[in-house]
């Protein structure tokens, strides 16, 4: 018996879906092996970045002003990038995805290219991604060194602010290009996800919204006095994994009560049973529907 065109245009659908999928989970298998491999990719990229003056409103004071000055060279531009899409469109959009510790920009994008190819029509076309690389402290891919774990460890509050001062640089940069600040949103994945918060709660910019994965608060107790109000109505969207040792869940439950104290609007997921690795399929449906929600980018 013949099969009809229908019938094989939905058998062809389903080999073509379960091709992408296998493709997905063999890059998440190698994602080890690609953290590894980037710095040398990471490397380059903010070998090239360097030429990229540090942004002229990042204003910092005192310690803080004079490393950002003395890494100058270091601290670079907006990385690697995927998906460039032109600024000229109204819809146009940019992610700043920022890796955690011992990560890069590159290993980040390897994954992203899998939550793009998945995406909506409108992400494609309308979505440039960047993903710096982590080069605060000398020679550690950190974006701000950490002493202790758990609730008894300490931030180096120089190095937040500088790196948050790069990334705001890169929105600056983005906006220069004709991409507004309120069609910016900022994520990021454990420490990254911990310097995201932070530039959200301090810039003076209003971003689309900002995005954490196995993240944490560093420096709570520099609130709320380092709260800057232009961001107090973006969303602010959390996903943690329940079972998670290196960033315990009593961690991230108390990030989220210090937003929701300074009236941030936080949505707030924790996937059962999950540790600390989240940059897999599971971020999939979690990235995508801040990608497309009426009140961030709305791109669907």
């Amino acid at each position: 018996m013949g099969l009809s065109w229908a019938h094989l245009r939905r058998r062809a659908s389903v080999w073509i879906a379960t091709a992408a999928v296998v493709a997905a989970v063999a890059l998440v298998v190698s994602n080890a092996s690609a953290e590894r491999t980037a710095v040398v990719l990471g490397g380059a990229a903010a070998a090239a970045d360097a030429a990229a003056p540090v942004p002229s409103d990042a204003t910092l004071d005192g310690p803080t002003a004079r490393l950002l000055a003395h890494n100058a060279r270091r601290l670079g531009g907006p990385g690697a990038v995927l998906n460039r899409a032109a600024a000229l469109s109204p819809r146009a959009a940019t992610l700043i995805f920022l890796h955690g510790a011992g990560g890069s920009g590159a290993a980040v994008l390897a994954a992203l290219r899998v939550v793009v190819a998945f995406a909506p029509r409108a992400v494609r076309a309308h979505l440039t991604i960047l993903a710096p690389t982590a080069v605060a402290p000398p020679g550690r891919r950190l974006w701000f060194s950490i002493r202790g774990r758990g609730v008894d460890a300490t931030f180096n509050a120089m190095e937040v602010a500088a790196s948050a001062a790069r990334i705001d640089g890169v929105i600056g940069r983005e906006v220069a290009r004709g991409v507004p600040a309120s069609r910016i949103l900022v994520m990021g994945y454990s420490q990254g996800g911990a310097l995201a918060l932070t530039v959200a709660l301090r810039s003076r910019r209003r971003l689309a919204g900002c995005g954490v994965a196995a993240g944490f608060l560093p420096l709570v107790e520099s609130y709320p006095s380092a709260l800057a109000p232009a961001n107090k109505q973006c969303p602010y969207y959390m996903l943690h994994g329940g079972a998670d040792k290196v960033v315990p869940l009593i961690g991230a439950e108390r990030t989220r009560n210090v937003l929701r104290r300074y009236g941030r609007r936080v949505n707030y997921q924790v996937l059962r049973g999950r540790g600390h690795n989240l940059l897999d399929l599971s971020l999939l449906p979690w990235v995508l529907r801040i990608f497309t929600a009426p009140n961030g980018l709305a791109l669907s």
